[in-house]
């Protein structure tokens, strides 16, 4: 399969802290909300949450409980 880079639109400040969470832990961020980033549209439908998928269980945990800890709702 080959996959195309597009740029980013919009919405990376809102969830850059998030990102660099993932980063770390080799998270992938991915659903609506990279959609909804990378949109080419004037008005995009809103994402209301923001999916990651982590590696391993492990990798989960403690991503998990970073993200709890900057006081995001899981």
């Amino acid at each position: 399969m080959d996959f195309m880079i597009v740029p980013v639109r919009r919405g990376f400040f809102q969830i850059s802290r998030i990102f660099d969470i993932c980063k770390e832990f080799d998270a992938v961020i991915c659903g609506g909300y990279v959609r909804y980033m990378a949109s080419p549209k004037q008005r995009p439908i809103k994402a209301k949450d923001v999916d990651i998928f982590s590696k391993d269980v492990e990798s989960y945990n403690q991503l998990l409980k970073k993200v709890i800890d900057m006081g995001s709702t899981i």
